[in-house]
């Protein structure tokens, strides 16, 4: 099973692309604060895990979550394996299959419309073979 799930803020606004197949998706890092203490002192270590979603989710997160917003997604850990200058070089993201807003917006109609759109999403199933699982990026 490939299943992580993760707390945290947005590092910036999503960046939206579509690939040749014109597949939308969007970008962005979450980054994830754990208090530790050290001696006498409490420090705050922060670890960024990068992000992309597809299709209907990309849309709904791009649309209604900005940079600094609280969420809780969960979702599978992509490895991809590149050649960067003929050195093999890995990199990692995950690819967001549900998510939850955690930042309650201030407009109540804007926070409505949020619900109704979330409600909408009918999730990717990231077991389809019918589709490439590779990112387009």
């Amino acid at each position: 099973m490939n299943q992580i799930t993760l707390c945290g803020n947005l590092c910036q606004n999503w960046s939206n692309y579509a690939n040749d197949n014109q597949v939308f998706y969007s970008k962005n890092s979450i980054a994830i604060n754990k208090r530790i203490k050290r001696n006498e002192t409490v420090e705050t270590i922060t670890t960024f895990i990068p992000l992309v979603a597809f299709n209907n989710t990309a849309q709904v997160l791009s649309q209604y979550s900005f940079k600094g917003d609280k969420l809780l997604i969960s979702g599978e850990l992509i490895v991809s394996n590149y050649d960067k200058d003929g050195e093999n070089k890995t990199s990692f993201s995950v690819r967001i299959e549900k998510f939850e807003f955690l930042t309650k917006k201030k407009d109540s109609a804007l926070e409505q419309k949020i619900e109704n759109a979330q409600k909408e999403i009918v999730y990717d199933n990231p077991t389809d073979t019918s589709t490439s699982n590779e990112i387009p990026f």
